[in-house]
């Protein structure tokens, strides 16, 4: 979960492995775009850029993706 570019930034810079599978969820379109351009695919892109819209985001897309692997 990434709340700006910088915490994009300043994570990367610690160089730790990027574990397989790992879900990002950004804040808005600003924060997405600093992670695309290093490589960073995103998962989730909160549609009212703050906190709670983020948390928003992210509680919506793992209850969509819950009600995908039930039905499936």
């Amino acid at each position: 979960t990434f709340t700006s570019s910088s915490t994009v930034e300043n994570f990367l810079a610690l160089g730790l492995p990027w574990p397989k599978g790992m879900q990002v969820a950004s804040i808005g379109p600003i924060t997405s775009k600093t992670a695309r351009d290093h490589g960073l695919k995103i998962d989730i892109e909160a549609q009212r850029h703050d906190i709670g819209g983020l948390v928003q985001a992210v509680r919506q897309f793992f209850t969509k993706e819950s009600a995908g692997k039930q039905s499936g």
